[in-house]
Order: structure tokens, then sequence, then C-alpha cells
């Protein structure tokens, strides 16, 4: 799925700071207002905005009963800001009254886990199982699961090998999202959402594109560019990868559902000898199913050499 909680990172920094702003100045809204409009924000997904109000309720208004911990804990888990979450599930457990979120073990253990915390995640999911209440539970299953992950991921570090990650350089990094990267013979095809617009007047950039960049074989790129004729009107372009001939491009289409979800089914452009690419086309519906989001498309072999498409789907 085309991820966009990298860029919005940022834009949470800001709501956040703005927010609190808003809270010490003389037109400062009730509390209860500001808790009726982190629902509303949950409710619509819109959990940058939810975050923002309840760091209001939580931090600037001192508000922090149980009831506004676990919801704020529950909205950074859902936006992935991970190590939020933890600290707000943490100061559920502190509470007296924990036992009325008997799930929160489970959702902290499953943070820790996401942060490469293991032992603390162990920890936490086996307290979870401890509790009465999880014995027969629908997460107690799940519970156990990710505690073998998290031994099998424990075990993968002991044996892991050191690897030097080099980040690429300014023709390809924008201070904005590059994703989903794809090198093809001296060029690498990613999505981005940069501008490189030297226009001071034009329309900010909302949209994901794909970029192409010349590589002379030593990771140096440059003429980095837009791929021409990709565009669509208000839907994001991503994930780009190639049929082993280069003469088939994969690629994600995707349309926002909300503040944070977006819906991508996968396409296809041939590209000719003279280097013209042909109409798109949607792969098809046992593939693309109506309501779900196929996405992240890779071309591989079978063990008998028959051409594959690996993809991901919900």
């Amino acid at each position: 799925m085309l991820d966009f909680n990298l860029r919005n990172l940022l834009r949470t920094i800001i709501i956040l700071t703005l927010f609190s702003l808003a809270y010490g100045s003389g037109e400062a809204q009730s509390l209860k207002a500001y808790q009726q409009r982190a629902e509303e924000a949950v409710a619509a997904k819109n959990y940058s905005a939810a975050m923002g109000y309840y760091k209001i309720i939580i931090e600037d208004a001192e508000n922090d009963d149980i009831v506004n911990l676990y919801n704020a804990a529950q909205t950074a888990r859902r936006f992935r800001v991970y190590g939020k979450a933890e600290t707000y599930y943490g100061r559920v457990l502190e509470k007296e009254n924990n036992n009325r979120y008997p799930l929160t073990n489970f959702w902290m253990g499953s943070v820790q886990k996401r942060q490469g915390k293991y032992d603390m995640a162990i920890a936490s999911f086996e307290k979870y199982l401890a509790n009465e209440s999880a014995l027969d539970g629908e997460y107690a299953d799940e519970a156990k699961k990710h505690i073998q992950d998290c031994q099998w991921a424990k075990e993968q570090q002991a044996n892991a090998t050191e690897l030097n990650i080099e980040h690429l350089n300014e023709y390809v990094n924008t201070t904005d999202t590059e994703i989903g990267a794809f090198q093809m013979g001296d060029e690498l095809y990613y999505a981005s959402f940069g501008e490189r617009n030297p226009d001071p007047d034009a329309e900010p950039n909302v949209l994901a594109r794909l970029w192409v960049a010349d590589n002379d074989n030593d990771f140096q790129f440059a003429n980095a560019r837009l791929l021409e004729g990709f565009e669509i009107e208000d839907q994001h372009v991503a994930n780009p990868t190639f049929s082993e001939d280069g003469k088939r491009l994969y690629f994600n289409v995707c349309k926002s559902v909300n503040a944070t979800e977006v819906r991508c089914k996968i396409y296809y452009r041939d590209r000719s000898d003279d280097g013209q690419w042909g109409e798109a086309v949607a792969l098809p519906d046992h593939i693309n199913l109506s309501g779900y989001t196929a996405s992240q498309p890779s071309v591989g072999k079978s063990e008998t050499g028959r051409t594959l498409l690996f993809f991901s789907s919900d």
C-alpha cells in the first residue's frame, strides 16, 4: 500500500504546534469542543488532526483521564507514530483503573514490536496473556504469534550482517518524500511528492508522480525528470517495476479514500522498441478486486522459470 505517513509526520508536528498555540490564546475553544473534534477526526480517519486535539486535551489542558489517554494511544498507533503511542499506553497502565482497557498490554506490545523493542514487546504480550480476560479472548492467539515473531527477530539480529545504507543524492531525494525505487539498466524509476518546480507561484504538489533519474553505475544520480505521460488527474502514481525484458512497466494508481487511506489498483504500460509508451491497462478484476487495494507489484520467476507477478493486497 502507498504509505503517506512519512510525509504526514511533518504535517502532524506543525498541527500539534499550531493547536497548542490556539489553546493558549484568548479564543481557545472549550475542552469539550476539542474532545468532540478529536472524536470526529478519528471517525473520519484523520489521525493527524486527532493527535493534535488529544495533545491539547492531555498535555496543554492536563486532562489525562484514562479515556483520553487510551484514545490518544489508539490514534497514534493507527497513524503509526509508535513512540507516542507507547508513551500514552504506558500512562494508561499507570492508572489504577487500567483494567477498563484489558487490551492495553496487547497494543503496547504491538507498538514496541514495531520499534524493534522485542524484549519489551514479549514482556507486554506475556502480561496480556497473564490476564484472565485474555484466556479465551480473540487476541490471545495473535499475542502468542507476536511472541514467536519477536523471538525469531531476536535470533536474526544475533546473526545479522552489517549493512552500509547510503542516502541517494539530491537529484533523487528532495525535502519531500520519495518511495518505491526500481533500477532498470542505467535508470532509476521511483515515485516522488517533490516539487522540483522553480516557479514560486505554482500550486503545491500533493500527489505522487513517477520520476526517472540517470545512474552512472556508482549510484551517483543526475537528470531527474518526470516520467511524461504517466500523470493521472487527482490520483497518485507510484511503485514502478519492470518485466524482465524491460518492455512492460507495472505501477500503482491510487486514489485517496480519506485523510489516511488510499485505494490502489495495478496497471501496466508496454514500451515499444522506439521508446514510446502504450496505453495504461488495468490488471483484471481477480487482481484488482473491487473495494480492495492491490499494491507494490513485483515481477519474479518460479522454480520452473514461469514468470510471476507478486503484489500485496488487503
